[in-house]
């Protein structure tokens, strides 16, 4: 079974940020965890994505609907999975698994 090294980073962005066109702050929540097929697909899935950006290698990351806002200081706070395999064979293999589970 192919094998998945897995970051999940964030980016907050407070109104000052956002007018400079900037995060506040950006960082991991966790990196370099390891999971097979079935484990990646399992947490894209359970996290929700909305978009993706292929990074046209070895890597690809999912931007998730798990995307907070505290109101009461205007900071919104997004993360996003980070997915590297050891060819771009895998991750296309990944894509069109994530595919195939989307349409069924």
């Amino acid at each position: 079974m192919k094998k998945f090294q897995v970051s999940m980073t964030y980016s907050n962005t407070t109104p000052e940020s956002r007018e400079q066109g900037n995060f506040s702050e950006t960082g991991f929540v966790w990196e370099n965890q390891t999971y097979n097929t079935i484990e990646l697909i399992d947490l894209i899935n359970s996290f929700g994505y909305y978009e993706l950006s292929d990074h046209g290698g070895k890597s690809i990351s999912f931007y998730g609907d798990w995307f907070t806002q505290d109101y009461t200081i205007g900071e919104d706070c997004q993360e996003c999975l980070h997915v590297d395999a050891k060819s771009r064979r895998d991750i296309e293999n990944l894509l069109l698994i994530l595919r195939q589970k989307q349409s069924a």
